[in-house]
């Protein structure tokens, strides 16, 4: 292996890594956020999703960012 061959597979190694690492990242992140917001609304009480104009089964949806009202 020549050394400019040597450092293209880093280099495309190298990148692999960041796509990888900033895809997951992302995920984690996308996936933390909805925990975070599905633990909210399942504190909120009858009364409150009422008010809210929300059910249960709307948690889903609220939480993924895909409710529109």
């Amino acid at each position: 292996m020549t050394t400019s061959t040597a450092m293209h597979g880093r280099a495309a190694s190298n990148l692999l890594r960041h796509v990888f690492e900033t895809s997951v990242g992302r995920r984690l992140t996308r996936w933390r956020d909805y925990r975070r917001a599905l633990s909210q609304l399942e504190r909120l009480n009858e009364h409150d999703l009422r008010d809210l104009g929300i059910s249960k089964s709307d948690f889903d949806a609220i939480a993924k960012g895909k409710m529109v009202r």
